[in-house]
């Protein structure tokens, strides 16, 4: 379901499963090393996955315990999250989800810095700009939003995409 490399590590690639778990995959040995079941400590509401995407939590891992550290807070009945980036040091993590909001986290911090409503519908991705004063969003409707991070709501850049997006249309 979502790929991204361990920030201190060109290694491990984290694999994000359908069924909420996460394996780490060590690129040189070619192999699995470490495979979490968070839905053991985080399980999940509902007999379906689309039953279960009204309920979402963002759980921060140590990467040498493989044990789970904290809970980021998404407020109150939090929307699921669909996308997830790091700045270039690791300290800011932006996270797109359901509802359409972008939440900004201080990772040192724990805590949101910032949020805003991006879309009319789900986030499909998000990623920081090259130089990280911008981020930019994709909807599931297939605009593609480039967002100022000075200026927060602001949008910079906008391009709908939708034709490139729609399974219907390729």
């Amino acid at each position: 379901m979502s790929l991204d490399w361990e920030c201190k590590s060109d290694r491990l690639l984290l694999i994000g499963t359908a069924d909420g778990g996460i394996k780490a995959w060590n690129v040189d040995a070619k192999r699995v090393v470490c495979d979490l079941n968070t839905s053991e400590a985080f399980p999940r509401h509902g007999s379906s996955h689309l039953d279960s995407l009204g309920f979402a939590t963002l759980t921060v891992w140590n990467m040498k315990t493989w044990k789970a550290m904290t809970v980021l807070p998404l407020g109150k009945d939090p929307p699921a999250i669909t996308s997830l980036s790091f700045n270039h040091n690791g300290k800011i993590l932006a996270a797109a989800a359901t509802d359409g909001m972008i939440h900004m986290f201080d990772m040192s911090a724990g805590l949101q810095i910032t949020g805003w409503p991006a879309h009319d519908s789900a986030i499909s991705s998000i990623l920081f700009g090259p130089d990280e004063t911008s981020i930019f969003s994709l909807g599931v409707d297939g605009k593609v939003l480039e967002w100022s991070l000075q200026n927060q709501g602001q949008i910079l850049w906008s391009r709908n995409c939708s034709r490139f997006c729609d399974p219907e249309s390729s």
